[in-house]
């Protein structure tokens, strides 16, 4: 059991991580024509969080379990690299979620800087505390840290949603392209189940079990990790690489219910 659901986990990382920096790369390509501000943000972002950033730190996390070494300087410089990168990447997409959907917004301003403000302190008080020496989810910075890295995916996702309800809308009344009213429906997803597996991955440290009980419920929060990573590889995959076969069944289906 606990190797099945390692070798899930471990595959559904990879493929998250290989397909967060295609569509990050593609974004930040796309950004080169007209005002390309929210495409390098959106790209900037998504490359950086889950491409580079929980790649990292992934692979150090692997490495510290396979050589059976808990701490090390090149463990702690890794790991705090590893966090730093992923928290530009999740600075990239705030901005970008506050940009798109919220410009000017006095309430989405504050939240964002409530946000931001969150996420430097606990990486800053994280670090000063020796958190990045073992790596572990635990310390009351790690979890303010916690609290934006956890969030941001949940407003982005309503965010999106809700986005996609007026397009909904307006696509009844042939206002609104069936394929780009989708994307919205499909990033929407894609974000909650990022949502998801943050939060079941790190569930048993977050309510406080015992480091040798984490371990031995390691294998479904791990195996569940995998099915909601595996998801959102899926979802982020058909928003911005929809098949052929996917797109004919968007559009018949956004007919048909006209």
């Amino acid at each position: 059991m606990a190797a099945l659901a390692g070798s899930l986990y471990l595959v559904s990382t990879i493929a998250f991580c290989a397909i967060c920096l295609v569509v990050g790369v593609r974004l930040v390509a796309r950004s080169r024509s007209g005002d390309g501000r929210p495409e390098l943000l959106l790209g900037t972002g998504i490359g950086l969080t889950g491409g580079v950033g929980y790649g990292l730190l992934i692979a150090v996390a692997l490495t510290r379990l396979s050589w059976g070494q808990d701490q090390g300087p090149g463990y702690t410089f890794l790991t705090a690299f590893g966090r730093a990168v992923h928290d530009v990447g999740v600075l990239c997409v705030i901005a970008f979620v506050l940009q798109v959907f919220r410009p000017g917004v006095a309430w989405a301003r504050g939240l964002a800087a409530v946000m931001v403000a969150a996420l430097v302190a606990g990486y800053v008080g994280n670090g000063l505390a020796g958190g990045f020496v073992h790596g572990r989810a635990e310390g009351a910075w790690y979890w303010v840290e916690f609290a934006t890295i956890a969030g941001y995916p949940v407003w982005a996702s309503l965010e999106s949603l809700a986005y996609y309800a007026r397009m909904r809308r307006r696509r009844a009344l042939g206002l609104a392209d069936p394929l780009v009213t989708n994307r919205f429906l499909v990033w929407g997803i894609a974000f909650a189940l990022t949502f998801a597996a943050i939060i079941t991955v790190s569930f048993p440290a977050l309510i406080g079990l015992p480091l040798a009980e984490q371990q031995r419920v390691a294998p479904v929060s791990l195996l569940l990790t995998a099915v909601w990573g595996t998801g959102s590889v899926a979802a982020q995959w058909l928003t911005f690489f929809p098949p052929r076969w996917y797109r004919a069944w968007v559009v018949g289906r956004a007919a048909a219910v006209r």
